[in-house]
């Protein structure tokens, strides 16, 4: 077992808040504890197929990769995610035991294979959502129904192991609010630096098109945190002085640019 190899596999799969990583004990090997799946690429085989062979061989799980992250030192750092069922935690051929750890800040793995891990920040998507007003242009906000003390908000969600960002946007919009109808723009640049939180997030300027409500409540499904949810929904005027989830948002200006310049 090497500390440097060619290619890293980080195999994530979807928790609850974070990703939860892949990682396996030898048995016996107390010095071998909390390893992440990785070896030495072959000749003639890619990082990309030494990532997926070497943790088939570590743990027995199938994967795919998902994208590289990085070359640290020589080796490459893969996301991936398993192909099959797996169960929170097996032995492989009686050498390793594997189990799934929340991908929380701080956490230790083996040897160097940890390098890459900040850059394992779980992606979210926002939706600014907006639609011509008798006044100029509205955008969609929501509060909840049961906790208004959370504060004016606009859908927004974790994406899912494998998922791209414009379909997990219009999947967060759906399962959120019941809007189908909706065309993204795009990506709101700079979106990243206006929020202080453990995720990537990427906001998105969409609109939505067909006659719409002014108001409505939606209850949320899908199977994520707010699922079982009622949102309150309602079209506001884009103002320097609206606030989002509690906090001013500079991100609006770029909602009242002409639609063919965003």
């Amino acid at each position: 077992m090497r500390d440097r190899p060619g290619a890293i596999a980080y195999v994530t799969r979807a928790a609850p808040v974070e990703w939860e990583l892949l990682l396996f004990d030898v048995i016996g090997e107390p010095d071998y504890t909390a390893v992440v799946p990785g070896g030495g690429i072959e000749p003639g085989e890619t990082a990309e197929e030494a990532a997926v062979r070497e943790t088939l061989e570590e743990t027995g799980l199938r994967v795919r990769v998902l994208r590289e992250l990085g070359v640290d030192g020589g080796t490459h750092f893969f996301q991936a995610m398993s192909i099959e069922p797996a169960d929170d935690e097996w032995v492989h051929e009686e050498a390793v035991r594997c189990y799934w750890k929340p991908l929380e800040p701080g956490l230790e793995v083996w040897g160097a294979r940890g390098d890459l891990l900040p850059r394992l920040k779980r992606q979210r998507v926002v939706a600014y959502l907006t639609r011509a007003g008798e006044n100029g242009r509205e955008l969609l906000v929501f509060e909840h129904r049961d906790y208004p003390e959370a504060g004016v908000q606009v859908p927004a969600g974790r994406l899912d192991p494998g998922e791209d960002l414009e379909p997990a946007l219009l999947r967060e919009i759906a399962e959120e609010s019941g809007l189908e109808n909706v065309r993204i723009i795009g990506e709101l640049p700079d979106s990243e630096s206006h929020y202080e939180s453990r995720y990537e997030n990427h906001g998105f300027h969409a609109v939505a098109d067909g006659e719409l409500p002014d108001e409505w409540e939606h209850v949320v499904y899908g199977d994520g945190d707010d699922a079982g949810l009622t949102f309150r929904y309602r079209w506001v005027p884009i103002e320097p002085e609206l606030h989002l989830f509690e906090r001013p948002h500079p991100l609006l200006s770029q909602l009242l640019e002409p639609i063919d310049q965003v």
